[in-house]
């Protein structure tokens, strides 16, 4: 069919100029109608194909914020709990220890997780030790004496190296292995070595793997040891004594030996270690030992401080009013933790080792002697550090 053109709505031949016959003017209408349908067609299967792309889109969307608003509303409840469980004794971000806090062997409460509000668990058949750091006064003494306060209700027995002068741990004194020098404590270190090699021997008689095995294969209840240093790069370098210069070498050479074969070999044995520093370099514990620590714990600190302890300068961001909270790293992440405020006075309901009535304290010369008020002899502070 020739082109047509329309004037004045009637069709004419676009090369002749004369009128369409009816017959190709019902042909146009026809291929108009048809072509109109299938456009009409092709834009209404866009509009739907869109519409049906915008429903799943937002309706995707919809159950995301959906899902996280329940897992929010879930947290909160969490927190709530948690402040309903403990009561009158939160007030300010601070939650005293409680006896009934105290969880199964090798497993220790230390806090509240300070998103979801439950209670944080540190186990020790899981992690071989403990590397805490942070600055003075923010908590890492009161997280490493509580540590130790319940490791001696599990039973377990406690080694501590005080190089400080023993104020921090001079309630621990009746209650467990205290050592005040370095020489003294190369002899320690040598004797869990012992330990660790006694209890290999044992664990091969059994065929036990580690020491949960043990005890469940021979039905004993051999526990864990435990070594507390709270500063180790005092443990770690030997400094302002008349020893001379080349012992004083071997002898931090031999400390750091101990230690290095205690962090790597002792776990599956039951022999775990707990130190506590101010400046984690490498001068103090070096990478490969320090890898030994697999849960680490931080309190508010300097960038540098926090990024030898957790590989990341988070606890430095914690404020500097939020005494007693903390990061614990995780496997790829950190956790917020405001520990228990730990009361000294809680250690002299504990046993004495020498069965002795009163605690006994030292001075700065490592003379023992009582020291305590006899009107009120359990008075301490609660300082968190």
């Amino acid at each position: 069919m020739d082109k047509f053109i329309i004037k004045n709505k009637k069709y004419y031949n676009e090369k002749t100029g004369k009128p369409l016959s009816n017959k190709d003017i019902e042909l146009i209408e026809e291929k108009n109608r048809k072509h109109s349908e299938h456009r009409h067609y092709k834009n209404s299967q866009f509009i739907l194909f869109r519409a049906i792309r915008f429903i799943r889109k937002h309706k995707n969307k919809k159950n995301v914020i959906i899902q996280e608003h329940k897992k929010e509303i879930e947290r909160l409840n969490r927190v709530i709990q948690s402040k309903q469980k403990w009561g009158n004794a939160y007030k300010g971000g601070i939650i005293e220890w409680q006896d009934n806090y105290l969880k199964g062997h090798g497993i220790f409460n230390v806090g509240v997780d300070v998103t979801n509000g439950n209670e944080y668990i540190i186990d020790f058949n899981k992690n071989a030790n403990i590397l805490v750091g942070g600055a003075p006064g923010e908590g890492k003494t009161k997280f490493i004496q509580m540590i130790g306060y319940q490791a001696l209700l599990h039973g377990s027995k406690i080694h501590i190296g005080e190089f400080k002068g023993g104020a921090d741990f001079q309630r621990f004194f009746n209650k467990c292995n205290v050592v005040l020098t370095h020489k003294d404590l190369i002899s320690l270190l040598k004797e869990l070595d012992n330990e660790r090699k006694r209890r290999v021997s044992l664990f091969l008689n059994v065929g036990a793997e580690n020491l949960a095995e043990y005890n469940q294969i021979t039905n004993k209840n051999m526990k864990r040891e435990y070594l507390i240093i709270d500063e180790l790069g005092e443990a770690m370098e030997i400094v302002g004594t008349e020893i001379p210069q080349k012992t004083k070498k071997e002898m931090e050479s031999t400390i750091e030996d101990y230690i290095k074969s205690l962090a790597r070999l002792g776990r599956a044995f039951g022999i775990n270690l707990i130190f506590g520093t101010q400046r984690p370099d490498v001068k103090v514990i070096e990478g490969q030992t320090r890898d030994q620590f697999m849960k680490r714990v931080c309190f508010r600190a300097v960038r540098n401080t926090s990024n030898i302890v957790l590989d990341s300068p988070i606890a430095s961001t914690i404020p500097e009013d939020n005494k007693g909270r903390c990061y614990i790293n995780k496997s790829i992440d950190f956790d917020l933790v405001q520990i228990y405020l730990f009361r000294k006075d809680m250690i002299k309901n504990l046993p004495n080792l020498d069965k002795k009535s009163h605690l006994k304290l030292v001075n700065q010369n490592n003379q023992t002697e009582n020291n305590i008020d006899k009107n009120n002899p359990d008075l301490v502070d609660y300082e968190i550090d």
